[in-house]
């Protein structure tokens, strides 16, 4: 899925994972900015746990002229699929990234396996 001009979405590496974690400390101090203390103060996800789901196909990037600038983490909860965590670093914001990272465009239509999505977006900022 092209968000833009020379921007990508693709399955994520273990190679990844240092970049997410970089994106996602950008993006919390933007909750912590905007007052959202209680979300920029959960636990990182472990990092065997963002391994396991880039071997079973459950991060998604999304590059900027060969730059991550934005990853998803899918999981299941109750056996559905559902984001567990999304993020997009602040330079990158507000140019469609996120909803190309959104898994109702992008993984419906690749991964027959699931077939409920259950989906709530909120923008905090």
């Amino acid at each position: 899925m092209q968000v833009s001009t020379s921007s990508s979405i693709r399955a994520g590496r273990s190679t990844d994972i240092a970049k997410c974690r970089e994106i996602d400390r950008a993006t919390q101090q933007q909750f912590e900015a905007g007052g959202y203390a209680e979300v920029s103060s959960s636990e990182a996800i472990p990092d065997r746990v963002l391994e396991r789901a880039v071997r079973a196909g459950r991060i998604l990037v999304a590059e900027i002229d060969g730059q991550v600038v934005g990853w998803a983490f899918l999981t299941r909860s109750d056996g559905e699929l559902c984001i567990g965590q999304l993020a997009v670093a602040p330079p990158s914001q507000r140019r469609g990234v996120g909803t190309a990272l959104d898994p109702c465009q992008q993984i419906i239509a690749t991964c027959d396996a699931f077939s409920r999505l259950p989906y709530k977006s909120r923008s905090f900022l």
